[in-house]
C-alpha cells in the first residue's frame, strides 16, 4: 500500500496527473526490462529464434503456463488458452489471446478507494475484488469463448481468436474469467507499489478435475521489517457466510507461501515440487468479528514449463 495514502490526499486533477505519470514510468521500466531479457515463448518445435525474440510492433508476450512480473503495459499480448501440437504437449501461441488496450481502470480504482478506510492488505484485496466485478459487469450467459471462432488448419482443429482481440472487449460484458481479473489485480497492485506476479497455470480442488487457471503471487509486509509472499486468487474466491451459514458475499482467496514467490515459482517449473497445496476455508461474519473455518478440501495450484532459447530443441520438456 505504498502509494495509497498519497492517492487519498490528492484532489481529482492532481490524482489524474499522478496516475498518468506513474503508469508511464511503470510501462517504460517494464518494456526496458522485457526487451533486455530472454523471453520464453511457448511455441512448436520448428519455431526459430527470431520467432522467440520477435518484438515487432512493440507487442510483448506473456507465455501460456508462465508468469509475468510487475506491471503489464498497454500492447502486451496475453495468451490465456492453447492447443497441443503433439504428444509432448508443447503449446502453440496460436491459441487464445488478446492485447492489453485499456488502463483506464487504474484511475477509476484510485477514485473508488479515495475515501475508503483501508487498514490492511486483506481489506484492500476485498475492495479490489468488488471493483473488478464492477469493471467487468455482472456475470451473464455469454461466455468468453463466444468471442472466438473455431477453424481448421492442416486437418488440425484449434482455437483462433477473433480479429484484433483486445482486453477492453470484456468491459461490462460479464464474460470475464480468471486471466482477466488476474490482469486487473496485477496492474492495480503493481501501481500501488506491490511486488506482484501473474501466473498462468492450473488449479484443482480435491476430487475434482484440473482446470486452466490464472492467479497472482504477491509480496506483502508482515511487519515493518519483514515481507512474506502470498498466493492471491481473485477469481476463485471463498464464501463469506453469516451465523446461519447463508452466503452473503465472497472474498479473495489468500494463502501464504513458505518461500519467496520467485523461488516458489522456480521450484514448480524445475520440478522440485509438483504443486502448491493450500487449505480451503470460509469466512463467517458476525456483528463484531470475522471467523475463519477450515473446509475439508484443499486447493492445488500448478504452473507449466516455458520454452526458451536454451531449451527450444528439448523434446522431452
Amino acid at each position: 500500500m505504498k502509494y495509497l495514502q498519497k492517492i487519498q490526499k490528492l484532489n481529482d486533477d492532481k490524482l489524474k496527473k499522478f496516475v498518468k505519470k506513474r503508469i508511464t514510468l511503470l510501462e517504460k521500466k517494464q518494456i526496458s526490462n522485457m526487451v533486455s531479457d530472454t523471453i520464453g515463448y511457448l511455441l512448436d518445435y520448428n519455431a526459430s529464434i527470431f520467432d522467440i525474440l520477435d518484438f515487432s510492433n512493440k507487442m510483448l508476450e506473456v507465455p501460456t503456463l508462465a508468469k509475468f512480473d510487475g506491471y503489464i503495459p498497454l500492447g502486451t499480448k496475453l495468451v490465456y488458452g492453447m492447443y497441443y501440437l503433439n504428444p509432448a504437449k508443447i503449446v502453440s501461441n496460436g491459441g487464445c489471446y488478446y492485447y492489453i488496450d485499456d488502463d483506464s481502470y487504474i484511475l477509476d480504482f484510485c477514485k473508488y478507494i479515495k475515501n475508503k478506510e483501508i487498514c490492511s492488505d486483506l481489506e484492500l484485496f476485498d475492495y479490489l475484488l468488488d471493483f473488478s466485478h464492477n469493471y467487468f459487469g455482472v456475470i451473464g450467459t455469454m461466455k468468453r469463448e463466444d468471442m472466438i471462432k473455431l477453424i481448421n488448419l492442416n486437418n488440425m482443429s484449434f482455437i483462433k481468436p477473433i480479429k484484433e482481440p483486445v482486453f477492453s472487449l470484456f468491459k461490462k460484458k460479464g464474460n470475464y474469467q480468471c486471466s482477466e481479473i488476474g490482469i486487473i489485480t496485477q496492474n492495480i497492485l503493481s501501481f500501488l507499489g506491490y511486488d506482484t506476479s501473474l501466473i498462468i497455470g492450473n488449479q484443482k480442488f480435491d476430487n475434482y478435475e484440473t482446470v486452466a487457471h490464472a492467479f497472482n503471487f504477491v509480496d506483502i509486509n508482515q511487519n515493518k521489517t519483514q515481507k512474506i509472499s502470498i498466493l492471491l486468487d481473485t477469481a476463485s474466491t471463498i464464501d463469506v457466510v453469516d451465523l446461519n451459514w447463508h452466503v452473503i458475499g465472497h472474498s479473495p482467496y489468500v494463502c501464504q507461501l513458505d518461500k519467496p514467490k520467485n523461488q516458489k515459482y522456480n521450484d514448480l517449473v524445475l520440478g522440485k515440487i509438483d504443486e502448491i497445496k493450500c487449505p480451503n476455508y470460509t469466512y463467517m461474519v458476525t456483528s463484531n468479528n470475522i471467523f475463519t473455518f477450515a473446509q475439508n478440501n484443499n486447493r492445488h495450484y500448478t504452473v507449466g514449463k516455458v520454452l526458451t532459447k536454451k531449451n527450444i530443441n528439448n523434446k522431452n520438456l
